[in-house]
């Protein structure tokens, strides 16, 4: 409202509020109105206060490719006004000084106790858009803590197993045999009962690499284990053992010390924000529908006789030619003059 204004008596309109309230908010996959939104006019700042409450749902496309160490933009699409037939409206982020100081408050948002999964980070709201729609940005950092109890320690711990095979003598093939593949069948059970703790997405992330140097660490040392059985290889057994043994730990010692340290510090390996808002971006625009190849579309060649009846109607009005075709088809139209008169071209 104008800040002149000083008397409640006006007509308020669904058209002129700032948000459209038939559809306010574009990607959302379900919503309801928990009661009607509720009007309130402040004749002594000359204001109008919306206040209505809404349950809705909405989609996001997730981007795990570092998961569990993914973080996440929680995108809410407000379709807003920016002008009707009578108001321009601008968007702005700090409110002029006739706003009365209850609303000159940030955006706040909380999670439910009941998620335990994600720390939640303060929202982006973007208003500088030129076009509709206007975003709020919920962020969210997944917390890898749970994981790192539940997958990292046992299939550390597994792979950690091998190394008993070396207190094993080399000529004892059969017993460093024995130890090292029922690490690798242990390992294989571990994969399947976590199954349903991974997400289901068509690429790698994080986690999947993990365990699958896990699984190449083990066919190593399975490996390692009957080449120096080999009776050729003879006095040369105990260097390859040796060198195969430092090396192997010191591989799985780094990968486990980066991961405690991803653990500890938040932003470790995880995804700027500015990076993630990049490539946000970039997916909105991959969504776009792609054409059909017109080299591999196939189709009937138009009728001569829809030609014909074309060029016959071409010069009439909309109106005129679903009149004619009408009449002709044994389907006459009702017409009242005013409609007779219209042109929808």
């Amino acid at each position: 409202m104008s800040p002149s204004q000083t008397k409640g008596g006006f007509a308020l309109d669904q058209d002129e509020l700032p948000l459209k309230m038939s559809e306010v908010f574009e990607n959302k996959i379900a919503f309801r109105f928990e009661h009607e939104p509720e009007y309130k006019f402040h004749p002594e700042t000359s204001t109008v206060e919306v206040f209505f409450v809404c349950d809705c749902t909405f989609v996001e496309r997730m981007e795990l490719q570092r998961f569990p160490l993914d973080r996440q933009f929680l995108n809410m699409d407000l379709n807003v006004w920016l002008q009707t037939p009578t108001v321009r409206w601008n968007w702005i982020l700090k409110p002029p000084v006739w706003v009365p100081q209850d609303y000159h408050k940030p955006i706040m948002v909380r999670v439910v106790s009941s998620v335990t999964e994600y720390e939640l980070l303060p929202p982006w709201v973007d208003f500088a858009k030129k076009e509709p729609p206007f975003t709020i940005r919920l962020r969210v950092n997944r917390l890898a803590m749970y994981y790192g109890g539940n997958i990292v320690l046992p299939n550390f711990l597994i792979v950690l197993g091998c190394f008993s095979a070396f207190a094993i003598a080399p000529v004892n093939v059969a017993d460093r045999l024995a130890v090292s593949i029922t690490l690798m069948l242990a390992a294989v059970a571990f994969r399947f009962v976590i199954e349903s703790m991974l997400p289901k997405v068509t690429y790698l992330t994080l986690m999947d690499y993990y365990i699958m140097v896990g699984f190449l660490a083990l066919s190593l040392l399975i490996c390692e284990n009957a080449i120096v059985g080999i009776s050729h290889v003879g006095a040369v057994a105990k260097y390859i053992d040796y060198g195969f043994g430092v090396v192997f730990g010191l591989m799985w010692t780094i990968i486990h010390v980066v991961a405690v340290i991803c653990l500890a510090r938040k932003d470790f390996l995880r995804i700027s924000w500015e990076e993630m808002d990049r490539i946000d971006q970039e997916e909105d625009k991959d969504s776009e529908f792609i054409p059909a190849d017109k080299n591999k579309m196939k189709g009937n060649a138009q009728s001569e006789e829809r030609v014909k009846e074309w060029e016959e109607r071409k010069a009439m009005t909309p109106f005129e030619r679903a009149k004619s075709y009408n009449e002709e088809h044994g389907f006459p139209m009702e017409v009242d003059e005013e409609d007779e008169d219209q042109d929808f071209n």
